[in-house]
């Protein structure tokens, strides 16, 4: 039997001015890790939403912001840890229109370091603001002064550092 998600991840892409530049990320303490964690917004779907609803709530739950649209869904199951746990989801790429004033005044938010989550789920979230170019040298430099970083984020960024390299 195919993997079924019953979670959605979602790389918010930040627009502001018409070019998309940074990407939204969070950290929260992540017990089994015993550290604070780097890693995209994320969450479980509830009955009756589907993935796209879902992320739009997570994202504002999460980071006070919300989606303008999604950039890209195909729709493939990401299997967290297969050789551990059945656990899978999506993962949405959204855009975020930093000029949108609900949008501007959430930014405004997170520079002044205000913190987000739902208390009765005992989230604690801090939100980043990080660039897309040079994403994995950033988040390296987390890792160095004491953070983790969720694989599938880092695999994403990696990705992205060895575009520039393999294309022709």
């Amino acid at each position: 039997m195919a993997p079924q998600a019953s979670a959605v991840a979602i790389l918010p892409v930040l627009r502001k001015q018409g070019v998309l530049s940074e990407v939204i990320l969070i950290s929260q303490f992540r017990p089994p890790l015993g550290l604070q964690c780097i890693e995209a917004p994320a969450g479980l779907v509830d009955v009756g939403e589907d993935f796209t609803d879902t992320a739009f709530r997570e994202l504002f739950e999460e980071t006070g912001l919300r989606a303008a649209a999604v950039l890209d869904d195909d729709a493939a199951v990401l299997c967290n840890d297969p050789g551990i746990t059945n656990a899978a989801c999506r993962l949405l790429v959204v855009e975020v229109d930093a000029d949108e004033p609900g949008n501007a005044a959430a930014l405004g938010g997170i520079e002044s370091g205000q913190v987000y989550g739902l208390q009765e789920e005992g989230e604690s979230i801090k939100v980043w603001r990080l660039p897309l170019q040079g994403l994995r040298t950033k988040l390296n430099s987390l890792v160095s002064s004491g953070f983790a970083v969720d694989g599938k984020l880092h695999c994403f960024a990696r990705g992205l550092a060895m575009a520039s390299v393999l294309s022709p």
